[in-house]
């Protein structure tokens, strides 16, 4: 897969980067905390209409310096999406509407552009833990278990991210405030029939975050 092997060409990258790196380069370690504001994408969008809704993320983060401009992150993330769905069946909507846990894993590299402004991009990782909510359901609002074609999930999602994130100091403790998109490169369904493999949706993903700087060294 095209995507993946781009991936590890990326981390290749940048652990060339990090072996490139100064002596007098350091590890940051932290924790952070958001918002994610999620949505799904297809082709085929004719066939589905997705609705945004709110999940939220936590965990922790390690930022290698490379230079006083420029670092490597890596995060480890419980984070919350799902899928709002409607499809359009023998003149019949179909609603599903689905909530699931990943983990996250995402690795990008930081640009500082301003003193206290920085710029981001990388890939992400996502590994499917648990489903804590669906439910199908016909227009009239009544319950459809036997209907619900987006029931297995891919194991592993991949994907794209680019950023920002602000930098400042309260109370002597070093904060950033950031935003950030995440854009899947694969679906996350697995196709239920060969018909509307075409048509699975890839999650989209605005993150809003506030991380927590808790030792150098």
């Amino acid at each position: 897969m095209a995507m993946v092997k781009n991936s590890i060409n990326l981390l290749i990258v940048t652990a060339t980067l990090l072996l490139s790196g100064s002596a007098t380069a350091q590890i940051m370690l932290g924790a952070k905390a958001g918002a994610n504001l999620y949505d799904n994408y297809q082709s085929g969008s004719k066939y589905y209409v997705s609705k945004p809704h709110t999940g939220f993320h936590v965990g922790v983060y390690g930022d290698y310096l490379i230079s006083s401009e420029m670092s490597v992150r890596a995060e480890a993330l419980f984070s919350t999406r799902g899928s709002y769905l409607s499809e359009y069946v023998n003149g019949e909507r179909i609603d599903y509407e689905q909530q699931a846990s990943y983990i996250d894993i995402p690795v990008s590299l930081s640009y500082r552009v301003m003193p206290a402004v920085s710029v981001h991009a990388g890939v992400l990782s996502s590994l499917f833990v648990d489903e804590f909510r669906s439910i199908t359901k016909n227009s009239g609002g009544f319950g459809l278990p036997d209907n619900d074609q987006l029931k297995s999930y891919e194991r592993w999602q991949f994907g794209a991210l680019a950023g920002a994130s602000y930098n400042f100091t309260l109370m002597d403790h070093g904060l950033e405030a950031g935003a950030r998109m995440s854009v899947a490169l694969t679906n996350t369904h697995e196709p239920v029939r060969q018909a509307r493999a075409s048509r699975d949706p890839k999650f989209m993903m605005i993150q809003l975050y506030l991380a927590y700087n808790i030792f150098t060294f």
